[in-house]
C-alpha cells in the first residue's frame, strides 16, 4: 500500500511517502512520470518490507501525475499526485 501523504501539493514542494509491501532490505527508487532513467527519491525497504521517503517532483511540474514506487525484485505501487499550478 502507498500512501503519499497528501495528494495535492504546491510546485517545488517535498512529498512526504510512505508504502509497504517491498522486498525487506531491498533498494526502493520513487519515478515520475514513468521516467525510469532519473528517480527523484531513494531509499531502502525495512525488515518489514517498509518505506518513508521525501520526493522533490522535477522543475516545472503541475497538473496531475503517476508518482511510482519500484523495489529491485520488480514489486511497486503508483499513487496519483495532484500539482496546483
Amino acid at each position: 500500500m502507498l500512501d503519499p501523504g497528501t495528494l495535492a501539493i504546491e510546485p517545488g514542494a517535498p512529498l512526504t511517502v510512505v508504502g509497504t509491501g517491498f522486498t525487506p532490505g531491498s533498494p526502493v527508487s520513487a519515478f515520475w512520470n514513468g521516467d525510469p532513467t532519473t528517480p527523484v527519491a531513494s531509499t531502502t525497504a525495512d525488515g518489514a518490507g517498509a518505506v518513508e521517503l521525501v520526493a522533490t517532483l522535477p522543475p516545472g511540474t503541475s497538473g496531475n501525475g503517476a508518482l511510482c514506487l519500484m523495489d529491485a525484485e520488480g514489486r511497486s505501487q503508483i499513487a496519483v499526485v495532484t500539482v496546483a499550478p
